[in-house]
């Protein structure tokens, strides 16, 4: 996340007015708050405290786009979620993230600062994107639902079953 503000603070006269960026988490926060007034992005970059329940749902319906530049991950279910909600995605190509992200989103290099403010700023330029993009998400999402999972278990078990017989 550190990544994040500091690309943003690169650009910050290109960023001001054009994006609000929310965090949410519990670690580091003195840092990050500190890090958010050092550089002077009070205006631009809100840190949330820990997301979960009517909060995540508020801030998934708000976002346009979702970030996530980590340096290791499994398959994150944030992203996930994220997509069940029609968000691009801004990550890296880690764990299992180039499985769900595709035509979707944009993969940057774990902290390259310079190409996570790209990736923000074709957002900022083409706003048409994000529909795009997140319409993908929602295509793509649809094989990790719940629905489309059990059927799929009821199917293996079936078949198991029919085996076992």
């Amino acid at each position: 996340v550190f990544d994040i503000i500091r690309a943003i603070a690169q650009h910050k006269d290109e960023a001001e007015g054009k994006i609000e960026l929310r965090i949410g988490g519990n670690r580091n926060e003195d840092k990050l708050i500190s890090t958010i007034k050092q550089n002077g992005l009070e205006e631009t970059v809100i840190f949330e405290g820990w997301v979960s329940g009517e909060k995540k749902l508020r801030l998934l319906n708000w976002a346009d786009v979702y970030i996530l530049p980590s340096f290791n991950e499994g398959l994150p279910i944030s992203i996930l979620e994220a997509m069940s909600y029609g968000c691009p995605i801004i990550s890296t190509p880690v764990g299992g993230i180039p499985e769900v992200v595709d035509d979707n989103g944009i993969l940057v290099t774990p902290g390259n600062q310079e190409e996570i403010w790209r990736a923000i700023k074709k957002y900022i330029d083409h706003p048409e994107a994000i529909s795009q993009e997140g319409k993908a998400s929602l295509k793509n999402v649809r094989t990790y639902l719940p629905a489309h999972v059990m059927t799929h278990l009821r199917k293996i078990y079936l078949e198991m079953a029919e085996v076992i017989e």
